[in-house]
C-alpha cells in the first residue's frame, strides 16, 4: 500500500488507518471461498485497496463499525463470486436506513462521493454507488473496481450540443473478476430492493452506448481505475482484461483537472465482447429461422 498509495495520501494517513485495512483485507483470503483463489497481484491491486478514485479516506473496515460484519452476513450462502456480486447489489444498500437510493448529481458534479457519506445521506449518483459497492465487495475478499466513460459518445442527433447534452453525461459503473472469467461488469441497483439485480455484464448502457465508445478519445472512453500504475503492473503479469490498455489517468468530469487515479482503457473490451454477442444473437436468429423455414417445408 506504501509503495503505490498517493502523495497525498502518503502524506495524511497514518501507519494504523493502513494497517487496519491491510489485515482486514487478508482475512478474506481464508474466511471466503474464493479468497484463495484470487492471484496476489489482483489482490492486492484490487481488494486491498481501501479508496477507488479520490473519495475522502474513510476507514469504511475499521473493526468498530459494521461495514465489513454487515457485508459478510449478505454473501453467507455463497460460494462463488458471481453469487458474492449478486447478494450485495442486492442488499448492501440496507446498510442504511431508508436503503441507500439513486439520486442523480448535478451536471459534472457529484453528491454523496465517500462510502460512511454515502451511508449517512443514504443516497449517491452513480459514482457515489460505485465506491460503496466497490467496497462491499472488497469487504468480502472480491476484486473490484470503478469503470466509466466521461461521457457518451451518442453523435449530433442525440446530442446537438455534443457533450453538454445530458444523454452525453458521464456514468460510472464498476467489475468485479471472476476467477476463471476476469473481469465483469456490475451495474449497480439500490433502486428497488425486492426486484433481483442484474446478472453480470447486463447493463441499459450495453452493448448499444458501450460499443460506440472510442479507446484513446479521453471524453469518449470506458476507463477501469487501478490502485498502481498499469503500466507496473502490465510488466508483472497482471491481467487487466483483454485488450485492456494502460491509460494516463482516471478522468473524473467533477473534478477535469484531478490526475493522480490510475486507470486502464478498457474500450476495446466492450466493443468486441458487445460484438461477439451481437455476432451470437445473430447467428441464434439465423438458426432458428432456418429451422422454422424447414419445419414449414414438411
Amino acid at each position: 500500500m506504501r509503495t503505490h498509495m498517493s502523495f497525498d495520501d502518503q502524506r495524511t494517513l497514518g501507519d494504523a488507518f493502513v494497517r487496519e485495512s491491510c489485515a482486514q483485507a487478508l482475512g478474506t483470503r481464508t474466511e471466503f471461498p474464493w479468497g484463495s483463489d484470487i492471484p496476489d497481484l489482483i489482490f492486492l491491486n484490487d481488494v486491498a485497496p481501501y479508496a477507488s478514485l479520490l473519495e475522502p479516506r474513510d476507514a469504511w473496515r475499521a473493526a468498530d463499525l459494521n461495514f465489513t460484519a454487515f457485508m459478510a452476513e449478505q454473501v453467507a450462502g455463497c460460494a462463488d463470486v458471481p453469487c458474492a456480486a449478486a447478494a450485495l447489489n442486492a442488499r448492501a444498500w440496507a446498510l442504511a436506513a431508508p436503503p441507500i437510493a439513486f439520486v442523480a448529481a448535478p451536471p459534472n458534479a457529484l453528491n454523496s462521493y465517500a462510502p460512511l457519506e454515502t451511508l449517512r445521506r443514504a443516497q449517491a449518483s452513480c459514482t457515489g454507488l460505485a465506491v460503496f459497492l466497490v467496497d462491499a465487495l472488497r469487504a468480502v475478499g472480491v476484486p473490484a473496481r470503478v469503470a466509466g466513460t466521461p461521457h457518451w459518445a451518442l453523435g449530433p442527433r442525440a446530442c446537438p450540443r455534443g457533450d453538454a447534452d445530458a444523454p452525453c453525461g458521464n456514468h460510472n459503473w464498476l467489475e468485479a473478476w471472476v476467477p476463471g472469467r476476469g473481469w465483469s461488469f456490475v451495474d449497480q441497483r439500490p433502486a428497488d430492493l425486492s426486484a433481483p439485480p442484474p446478472p453480470l455484464n447486463t447493463s441499459w448502457f450495453y452493448p448499444a452506448q458501450s460499443q460506440l465508445q472510442i479507446g484513446d478519445c479521453e471524453n469518449h472512453t470506458i476507463f477501469a481505475a487501478s490502485f498502481a500504475d498499469p503500466r507496473w503492473l502490465e510488466g508483472r503479469g497482471y491481467w487487466g482484461g483483454a485488450d485492456a490498455r494502460p491509460a494516463r489517468r482516471f478522468p473524473m468530469v467533477w473534478d477535469w483537472a484531478a490526475d493522480g487515479v490510475h486507470a486502464w482503457d478498457v474500450s476495446r473490451v466492450y466493443a468486441e465482447e458487445a460484438a461477439a454477442r451481437a455476432a451470437a444473437a445473430a447467428a441464434a436468429a439465423a438458426a432458428a429461422a432456418a429451422a422454422a423455414a424447414a419445419a414449414a417445408v414438411e
